[in-house]
C-alpha cells in the first residue's frame, strides 16, 4: 500500500513521536487491501485476522494501514504496516465485556511506542483514535474474515446492514448503561478533570445529533448544549432514545463519512461509560 508523496510527511509525523498523549477523537474509514495471515479468526475470536483501513488526523483519514493481529486470552499481538514503515504491537489488549481494543505499536528499531490505538470492535469493524505526541488521529479498520486477499475498495463497501446493526447495538448499550447508573450518581465523576456521568451522556447526545444530522443533509451546527447543563437521568435517557432512533434511521441512507464518524466517537465514549460503571460497582450491559 502506498501514500502519495505530498501526504507522506503527516504520516511520518505520526510515526516519529515516541511518546503518546491523551487526546480526543472522531472517525471514518476506507477499506483497503488486507495482508496474508497464517492464523484465522473464529466466531469466538473477534480479533485474530487481517485488518485493513485508513488512519489520519482528519474526520476522513486518508493514509492506508494494515494490521495482522492475534488474540491470546485477553492479550493481542501482531504487526502494523503503513506506506511509511512497519511496527509491532508491544502491548495489546482486548476486553470482551466492553469490546474495547488497545494497541501500543512500536516502530521497528525503536524502544517505545510510536502509535497507540484505542477503539471498539463490533461486527468486524474496529474504530477509534490513534495517538502520538504529534497529535490525535482517527482510524477505522475492517476485518477480512472471508478471504486472505481482499480487493481494494472504498466507503461504499461498508455494508449498510452491518453498519445499521453496529449502530443499533452501540446506541442500545449506551442507553442501557445510562439506565444502570443510579439517578443520584449522574453528577459523579472519577476525578475532577473529566466529565460527570451526565456530562458524558450529554456529550454523546450532542455529537450524535451533529453527525447523524449532517449525515442526512441537515445543516446542524456543533453545540455542547446537553453536555454543559448536567441533565437528570430521566431527561438524558429520553434524549438518548431519541438520538438513537435518528441515527438508526440515518444508517440506512445517510452519508457514510458522518455515520462512521459518529460510530467511532460514540464507541470511545461508551468505553468511558464502561469504566465509570466498573468504578461504581456495576456490570456493563455487554457483560451481563
Amino acid at each position: 500500500m502506498f501514500v502519495a508523496p505530498s501526504r507522506a510527511g503527516n504520516l511520518r509525523a505520526l510515526w516519529r513521536a515516541p511518546h503518546c498523549v491523551s487526546l480526543t477523537c472522531a472517525t471514518a474509514c476506507i477499506v483497503l487491501t488486507a495482508p496474508v495471515l497464517s492464523f484465522a479468526q473464529t466466531a469466538s475470536d473477534p480479533i485474530t485476522g487481517a485488518w485493513s483501513g485508513r488512519l489520519g488526523r482528519s474526520a476522513v483519514p486518508s493514509y492506508p494501514v494494515s494490521l495482522s493481529l492475534k488474540l491470546d486470552g485477553t492479550s493481542v499481538s501482531g504487526t502494523v504496516s503503513t506506506a511509511d514503515g512497519n511496527g509491532e504491537v508491544s502491548i495489546g489488549a482486548y476486553d470482551t465485556a466492553s469490546s474495547t481494543l488497545h494497541l501500543e505499536v512500536r516502530r521497528v528499531g525503536e524502544s517505545s511506542a510510536s502509535l497507540v490505538f484505542d477503539g471498539v470492535v463490533v461486527h468486524g469493524l474496529a474504530t477509534g483514535r490513534v495517538l502520538s505526541a504529534q497529535g490525535t488521529g482517527t482510524f477505522v479498520l475492517t476485518l477480512d474474515g472471508t478471504s486472505l486477499s481482499a480487493p481494494q475498495a472504498n466507503l461504499a463497501t461498508i455494508s449498510r446492514d452491518v453498519l445499521r446493526s453496529a449502530v443499533e447495538e452501540l446506541m442500545s448499550n449506551i442507553t442501557r448503561a445510562a439506565a444502570i447508573v443510579p439517578a443520584q450518581r449522574f453528577r459523579w465523576r472519577p476525578v475532577g478533570t473529566v466529565r460527570s456521568v451526565a456530562e458524558l451522556l450529554g456529550h454523546i447526545v450532542d455529537a450524535s445529533l451533529y453527525f447523524c444530522g449532517r449525515a442526512t443533509g441537515h445543516s446542524v451546527q456543533w453545540t455542547d448544549a446537553n453536555a454543559q447543563v448536567s441533565l437528570d437521568k430521566q431527561v438524558l435517557i429520553a434524549k438518548l432514545n431519541d438520538v438513537a432512533a435518528q441515527c438508526n434511521a440515518a444508517a440506512g441512507s445517510g452519508t457514510l463519512e458522518m455515520l462512521v464518524a459518529n460510530y467511532g466517537h460514540a464507541s470511545l465514549h461508551y468505553g468511558n461509560l464502561v469504566t465509570y460503571l466498573r468504578l461504581l460497582g456495576h456490570v456493563p450491559p455487554a457483560g451481563r
